[in-house]
Parts: structure tokens; sequence; C-alpha cells
């Protein structure tokens, strides 16, 4: 079996850090997206939130 040349090797790394980038973005977003406002909370809606 060939091993696998820096170039190709540099290429497919790239790739998974696209597809990583791309999967953080998401999953933030979605929790952004879904946080419950001002008014949800004070009407009695969870607030997953850690006081600093």
């Amino acid at each position: 079996m060939k091993s696998l040349q820096k170039g190709k090797m540099w290429l497919f790394a790239i790739g998974q850090l696209g597809w990583a980038i791309l999967s953080g973005l998401i999953s933030n977003w979605l929790v952004y997206f879904y946080q419950p406002d001002e008014t949800a909370v004070l009407a009695g809606s969870f607030y997953f939130r850690k006081d600093l």
C-alpha cells in the first residue's frame, strides 16, 4: 500500500476543519435561537444559565 502524500494529507485536514467549524457554528446558533427571551423567563420559562 502506498503512503499518502503530504499535500493530500493537508487537503483532508482542511476539509475536516471546515466541517468542525460549521458544526460548531450551527450548534451555537441553535442554542442562541432557542434561548428564551426576558418576557418568557418572567412568565416562568426555564433559563439554563450558570450565574457567574
